[in-house]
């Protein structure tokens, strides 16, 4: 079996965060919180030395501790010199995800997914070939069952599926999904084959709400409202779209994902919760939620206390040393979150979307 550096492992699996949130290179920031905007964020437990590091506009990040074994989760908080919905109109243009530089394409569905959504999403020579080797139980690209046979049928006059048509398959294969999902929700995620083992996706995302919803009753009432999407009596104050990406990281395999961003308000606090509807690597669900809280700073500025978590379940967790394995995965992902709002601060305190018209 071919072995895996601790260099690349530890680039592979940090591709289920990147998938949600890009990271770019930290800089200092201008920001800063008075001692008086601290009142009532008791339910983060946060320590005098965490809070005197918020005040002075640093991060805090830290560990989450999660059950299930593949499973790892980190929390950030941090002040943006921004308001609420500036952060907000980052995440509906995408400007959220282009920031990074990893993004070789991306594009919005429309509420009803339709095919034309995807005519854009460019497929690699290399997941082309990756999709041609599919086998049930042993697939290097994520498919459930159904796909995986799709693939498998030969077409009429028996001839093998060539390049430009196996990519269209795959891009009707990602239409279904995002149409199952935004008609059905979670119940409309189907297990992976990849693998001999299937991994069940919606057990997966009950594990990862259970737990976030654990943090505070805020959170537990996000958790239940993404749980009954897209019930309509539950969405009032919500609204919802789905995305794709396209994704490099250098020698890494392309990333191809689908992701649901579900906007949600409690009081004057919003939300921004990032649930990764699929991934053709690495990931098996994530789930990634901004709590953007709104305060005013010393010269009457409105900026925002974001509390940012992450919860990815990764297949390239288990198995031998999975605790170390689970461990060194655990401490990545803290540093990831913290650069990543170091990145965001710098962002929105350089004005560089802005400058860019607000795209």
């Amino acid at each position: 079996m071919r072995r895996i550096s601790r260099r690349s492992w530890a680039q592979s699996w940090l591709i289920g965060l990147l998938l949600i949130w890009p990271v770019a290179s930290p800089r200092p920031t201008s920001a800063e919180l008075t001692r008086a905007a601290l009142t009532g964020l008791t339910e983060f437990n946060l320590q005098s030395s965490e809070l005197a590091a918020l005040e002075s506009g640093g991060i805090v990040a830290r560990p989450l501790a999660t059950a299930p074994p593949r499973v790892i989760a980190a929390q950030g908080l941090a002040v943006i010199s921004a308001a609420p919905a500036d952060l907000l109109a980052m995440y509906r243009s995408l400007d959220a995800i282009r920031l990074g530089g990893s993004v070789v394409a991306c594009g919005r569905f429309r509420q009803t997914p339709d095919l034309a959504d995807v005519a854009a999403l460019p497929v690699s020579t290399e997941t082309v070939a990756e999709l041609r080797a599919a086998r049930l139980g042993d697939s290097s690209v994520k498919l459930c069952e159904a796909e995986i046979k799709r693939l498998q049928t030969p077409s009429s006059d028996g001839a093998q599926a060539s390049r430009s048509s196996l990519a269209e398959i795959y891009r009707q294969m990602l239409w279904k999904r995002a149409l199952a999902y935004a008609a059905q929700g979670q119940s409309g995620l189907p297990p992976y084959a990849d693998k001999r083992a299937c991994s069940d996706a919606q057990a997966a995302y009950a594990a990862l709400f259970s737990e976030q919803a654990a943090l505070s009753p805020r959170q537990a009432r996000l958790c239940q409202a993404l749980r009954q999407f897209p019930r309509q009596d539950q969405q009032a104050s919500a609204e919802s779209f789905l995305y794709w990406a396209v994704q490099k990281y250098g020698d890494l395999k392309p990333v191809t994902s689908l992701v649901q961003i579900f906007i949600w308000r409690d009081g004057e606090r919003a939300y921004v919760a990032s649930t990764l509807v699929y991934a053709n690597h690495y990931a098996e669900a994530g789930l990634v939620i901004a709590e953007l809280i709104p305060f005013a700073s010393a010269t009457g500025q409105t900026q925002t206390l974001i509390a940012y978590t992450a919860r990815i379940q990764t297949d390239l967790l288990g198995g031998q040393f999975s605790f170390l394995k689970k461990k060194f995965a655990q401490a990545k992902l803290v540093s990831t979150v913290r650069d990543g709002l170091a990145s965001l601060q710098a962002t929105m305190a350089s004005g560089a979307l802005a400058a860019r018209g607000g795209r």
